[in-house]
């Protein structure tokens, strides 16, 4: 189970989990997995995999980056 993804229609997502239970604290693994869910529209668990990745390390420069950008693109009517 990865932290606040709902579900994933991801062929990779099984190896998310796995990366994410040898190293539960790696934001890079959470940008990644944001990355590839918002490629696939899913927008509000991307959001989930990038807040978990700055909450992890608030100083990574490209998940906040990612995690903006899809805040923005969920406030577009």
């Amino acid at each position: 189970h990865v932290t606040g993804v709902q579900t994933c229609a991801l062929p990779i997502f099984p190896y998310f989990q796995q990366a994410l239970k040898i190293n539960p604290n790696k934001e890079v693994t959470y940008d990644y997995l944001g990355t590839a869910l918002f490629n696939l529209g899913q927008l509000p668990d991307a959001l989930a995999a990038f807040k978990k990745a700055v909450e992890i390390n608030p100083e990574h420069p490209l998940a906040r980056q990612h995690l903006a950008l899809v805040q923005q693109k969920l406030a577009q009517p």
